[in-house]
């Protein structure tokens, strides 16, 4: 039996006596299966590891979105920036504590995949190399290193195969270059 507030109008108390239907609908609609809570709760557990796996892997993504931007920009030269973003991509293939399962599986692969899928070329090397924000890289000292060489003999060589080329077929056909002053690249307007 429920009591229910005094009646403010006639200060009576009511006293509400519910029927026996009304007992086995209130039972029922009250009555929950432990099963359906425990099902709830998993699900909203997996939402949740869902939620953090999706945070970890913008976190862990951003990095190839900055470099994806930056190196493929027309505006300005970018080969120079290509071991500095190398690196970047690096420290970010470091495992984390915080690192979920999916995003330490990623991580695995791509250090794997890393020197195929961004190898360290001369080129590079030698762009960085002419950058001085560059310059001192580790990838740069460990490649001339790794090379067995060092700075000047690699820029030399990239200077002769880069460049090289493009003076052997501005010279004459007798093998002299095509002007006097030495070969100069430089178009003067003159015929």
């Amino acid at each position: 039996m429920f009591r229910l507030p005094v009646d403010s109008c006639n200060h009576k108390k009511v006293i509400y006596q519910p029927t026996s239907l009304q007992f086995v609908l209130l039972e029922t609609s009250f009555k929950f299966d432990v099963n359906d809570i425990n099902n709830s709760i998993s699900h909203f557990r997996s939402l949740f590891q869902d939620l953090v796996t999706v945070g970890n892997l913008v976190h862990f993504l951003k990095v190839f979105e900055t470099a994806t931007s930056v190196l493929s920009a027309s505006k300005y030269p970018t080969v120079s920036l290509i071991l500095l973003f190398r690196s970047e991509i690096l420290a970010a293939l470091i495992d984390l504590a915080t690192d979920c399962a999916v995003v330490k599986s990623m991580k695995e692969r791509m250090r794997c995949a890393l020197n195929h899928r961004m190898p360290i070329t001369e080129m590079h090397v030698a762009a960085a190399m002419l950058d001085p924000s560059q310059r001192n890289l580790s990838s740069v000292q460990d490649f001339l290193a790794e090379h067995n060489t060092n700075a000047v003999e690699l820029l030399s060589r990239a200077v002769c195969s880069y460049v090289g080329d493009q003076q052997q077929a501005q010279s004459t056909p007798d093998g002299e270059r095509g002007r006097e002053d030495g070969g100069s690249s430089r178009h003067t307007g003159e015929g």
